[in-house]
């Protein structure tokens, strides 16, 4: 089934381009797997709502071969973190599940206080 907020043209291009980064075998880390995705520490800074912008960023990077092997943050980032391991077994990509549980979340449920 395909993912209804990763779809465009804009989008595809991008992310054919972190396949090609991919595809043309360029190390970032000498921590590797028979897949040819390559291994890193991802940290994760806050940014209140626009922490979003997050979950974007670690869907290119995995689609860019990238996986991750330790992972933190804080705030905002820490919410990202949390459903990176929540979501998958290491190794894993999971940023395209997360967009899509993201997507169909109302976030008024975020909102402290009275709604009227």
């Amino acid at each position: 089934m395909e993912n209804r907020y990763i779809t465009g043209k804009e989008i595809e291009d991008i992310v054919k381009e972190a396949e090609e980064i991919k595809n043309s075998r360029k190390l970032f880390s000498d921590v590797y797997d028979d897949r040819g995705n390559q291994y890193v520490d991802l940290v994760q800074e806050g940014g209140g709502v626009l922490g979003i912008a997050l979950v974007g960023y670690t869907y290119i990077l995995e689609k860019a071969g990238i996986r991750f092997y330790s992972l933190a943050g804080t705030s905002a980032g820490s919410i990202n973190t949390l459903l990176m391991a929540g979501v998958g077994k290491p190794g894993e990509a999971t940023a395209e599940r997360i967009i899509e549980i993201m997507g169909d979340k109302d976030f008024f449920d975020f909102v402290d206080g009275l709604q009227e």
